[in-house]
């Protein structure tokens, strides 16, 4: 963690294409910037996601 960024590790990480697009969701609403000005969509955020057990944030 610093001053903008947050980096996690997660036990369990979403496994099926469903449960991966709600969160993703979830990580928009948290922090817009990583699709924004990253992944560009939910959908690609939720692929990175999928079976994952890193998380990243950051904000500008």
């Amino acid at each position: 963690m610093s001053g903008d960024i947050v980096e996690c590790t997660v036990a369990n990480p979403p496994l099926n294409k469903e449960v991966a697009i709600k969160l993703a969701w979830q990580q928009y609403w948290y922090c817009a910037d990583i699709v924004g000005q990253g992944c560009e969509s939910i959908s690609n955020l939720a692929a990175t996601l999928l079976n994952s057990p890193y998380w990243y944030f950051w904000w500008d």
